[in-house]
């Protein structure tokens, strides 16, 4: 009995240990169970807050690109109903300062999520991009002050009011006529100070408003404003970085202005006497005089250069044929065409600079342009259409919604350059018809090849001098904390004489023509401007490789062979342009040797254009046809050295005067500014020999009849 009561309890010891085993190890994995439940909680919650960002994100996102679309239907009303120009400017004000409402308080919704780092890199880069939105982030009474001073200066530039001491008009687009046409030193002169001071009652404004610059500096993290605009730019250290590239180019400049600064000489008594390190802004063709196109008719005697500039007018383009030219080049570079949407709703017979609005869907864009034929219409329009061409493309592939108004790529500068590059290549030029066998037989290649480096020299290299001035001006101000006018605009003239080696012509402290400047005004920094000149250049030496200073350049080639490029379209602002660039293109950093590369010949051709005798300068320009015959346009005749280069017309249109046929017609329709008016013909010369006829006949027949 007792030994099997032994037994019994020992059973009994060891049953209770394993029972106790077993109520231990379910204990265990029941806390298991309930860590691991209450871990995928978290993450379950986590994904949710996250989903949740992202949907919230999103829906902003959508509420961006309407007011978006809303503000580029205001921007196009501004632009083209010069009929009602009191309400179009009331809308264009309060649709963009909504859009800044918008933009800030959706910042400040989405500003909780910005407080950890999310799993969805995509989501951590768009909240970033929210909380660095440019002055948006500035208070409403402040960002609405930037909006109002902004657009009064745009309404001063357009609105038309007569000069005091020549006949003239003050609006924006007849003063750019006359710069860029006019020989008359004194109507220059004229002209552009009248135009200046329309601006000098804005002055005080201005100060007030550049200030705000720091605060949209502090708004955005970024603390100094030289810190915000590099990375406004995308571009840390960029300043410092563009003054070292700009000193490796200055010396190529300063050629180019030596001899610009000689030629100019000949037709300007008063140059000669003057100090000859500086050029007076009001001869240089344009109202900021960052742009020396126009002067090539003053500079550029070379028989090529008539011969190209005959043979451009002589296939009328101009108007919606050149931007129809411009869209078989990107075509042949294996890219779509352009939707008809566009050229429905663009408008080819209005002001020249094009200006492309964006409506921020679907790649949606037009275009308000003239319809005058010339060179810097020529060069402007292939800009413009690959302008247009990467809107869409980026648009297709990604939203650059978040980055599109208040970050300043390079890329986006630099792809418009190098379709106005590769347009100007003689290659591409005798593809177009513009240069041919003949023309190179009756001038040597060598001269088409100065005449062409000369006019892309004169478009490119004096905005980055001016650029930087810009920026570096305005940095110093900020810096300084200057707040007197006089001293603001000491140092404005001081920057340009230095920097771009032009002068104001003029004593008169009341010009501030910085005023005149949209992008000074907007405070926008030029820094993502002047990276995109000198890129244009790399993004030209990948694509043609060793053909880079080549004038034998097939574009057909060019993209066909180059996905990378295409690929850089369709990016867009998704990534920061130096990463894009590393990326796509294997580009690591901004190099200024293409471009001295591109320009290698430029010197040595100086020195022969030099020595080229003045031809008569005939800086007319031909308002074209938007049909594609080539035949229906006259152009004057112009003799040189016995080269007669007339072309003669196979239409009837005719023209009231000469003066008709050039200035911008302020009251057209709407249908008339789409489309144009036909072939409008300029018959100055021959027009006063037709009224000297007349009155010599009338004249005679008089005398002869009193005789009688």
């Amino acid at each position: 009995m007792t030994r099997r009561y032994e037994r019994t309890a020992s059973s009994r010891t060891h049953g209770n240990g394993r029972l106790a085993v077993i109520s231990a190890v379910n204990r265990m994995t029941r806390i298991h169970s309930f860590l691991v439940l209450a871990a995928i909680c978290v993450v379950v919650a986590d994904d949710g807050q996250e989903e949740r960002a992202n949907t919230d994100v999103a829906l902003f996102e959508f509420d961006l690109v309407d007011e978006c679309k809303y503000t580029a239907e205001a921007e196009w009303a501004f632009r083209t109903r010069s009929d009602l120009p009191g309400s179009v400017l009331e809308d264009k004000i309060q649709q963009e300062q909504t859009y800044g409402d918008k933009f800030r308080s959706s910042a400040e919704e989405l500003a909780t999520y910005l407080k950890q780092e999310w799993d969805d890199t995509e989501l951590n880069k768009k909240l970033h991009l929210f909380s660095n939105a440019g002055d948006t982030l500035i208070d409403k009474e402040k960002y609405d002050k930037e909006v109002l001073f902004s657009n009064s200066l745009q309404q001063i530039a357009i609105e038309p009011s007569a000069c005091t001491k020549t006949p003239c008009q003050l609006d924006m687009q007849s003063v750019q006529h006359v710069l860029a046409t006019s020989q008359d030193p004194e109507r220059l002169l004229n002209t552009w100070t009248e135009y200046q001071r329309r601006f000098s009652s804005k002055v005080d404004e201005y100060l007030e408003i550049l200030h705000l610059t720091q605060v949209a500096a502090e708004a955005n993290g970024a603390g100094e404003v030289e810190t915000y605009w590099e990375q406004q730019s995308e571009f840390e250290g960029g300043y410092t970085k563009a003054l070292f590239l700009w000193k490796t180019i200055e010396p190529l400049y300063q050629k180019l202005h030596a001899f610009v600064s000689k030629q100019l000489s000949r037709h300007y008594v008063f140059l000669r006497s003057a100090n000859d390190t500086v050029i007076p802004v009001h001869v240089l063709g344009t109202v900021a005089g960052s742009d020396w196109t126009y002067l090539a008719d003053h500079v550029l005697y070379s028989k090529a250069y008539y011969h190209l500039l005959a043979s451009v007018k002589n296939k009328v383009l101009g108007g919606m044929n050149v931007y129809k030219a411009a869209e078989n080049m990107i075509t042949n570079l294996g890219l779509d065409p352009l939707p008809s949407k566009f050229w429905e709703q663009s408008w080819f017979n209005s002001s020249c600079p094009a200006h492309v609005v964006n409506y921020c869907e679907n790649g949606e864009a037009r275009v308000i342009t003239c319809n005058l034929t010339g060179w810097p219409q020529y060069v402007d329009a292939y800009k413009t259409v690959m302008r247009v061409k990467h809107i869409q493309l980026a648009a297709e592939e990604n939203t650059f919604m978040l980055t599109d108004n208040s970050h300043y790529s390079a890329i986006y500068e630099s792809v418009t350059g190098l379709s106005a590059l590769l347009a100007t290549s003689p290659g591409y030029l005798q593809q177009l018809g513009v240069l041919t066998s003949k023309n190179n037989q009756q001038e040597s290649a060598e001269h088409t090849e100065a005449s062409v480096l000369l006019l892309v020299a004169l478009q490119t290299l004096p905005k980055l001098p001016y650029y930087l001035a810009a920026d570096l001006w305005r940095l110093e101000v900020l810096n300084s904390n200057l707040t007197n006018v006089t001293e603001l605009n000491d140092s404005w003239r001081r920057y340009r004489t230095n920097m771009q080696m032009v002068s104001v012509p003029t004593t008169d402290e009341t010009i501030f023509d910085f005023l005149s400047d949209p992008y000074i005004t907007s405070n926008k920094p030029y820094l993502g401007k002047f990276c995109g000149i000198i890129l244009q250049f790399q993004l030209l030496e990948k694509v043609l490789g060793a053909d880079m200073d080549s004038s034998e350049v097939d574009v057909t080639n060019i993209f066909t062979s180059n996905e990378d490029l295409k690929k850089l379209l369709r990016s867009g602002k998704s990534k920061s342009w130096p990463d894009l660039l590393e990326e796509v293109m294997e580009i690591s950093d901004l190099d200024s040797g293409p471009l001295l590369l591109y320009f290698k010949k430029l010197e040595s051709y100086l020195a022969e254009l030099e020595q080229l005798e003045p031809i008569k300068p005939s800086r007319h320009v031909v308002l074209s046809t938007n049909t594609a015959a080539p035949s229906t346009v006259r152009i004057l005749s112009e003799s040189l050295n016995n080269t007669n280069l007339s072309v003669i017309s196979t239409t009837n249109t005719s023209v009231s005067s000469t003066i008709s046929s050039v200035e911008p017609n302020l009251t057209m329709n709407e249908s008339e500014a789409k489309y144009g008016t036909g072939t409008i013909i300029l018959l100055g010369c021959a027009g006063l020999l037709a009224v000297g006829v007349v009155i010599v006949v009338v004249v005679f027949g008089r005398r002869h009849f009193r005789s009688q």
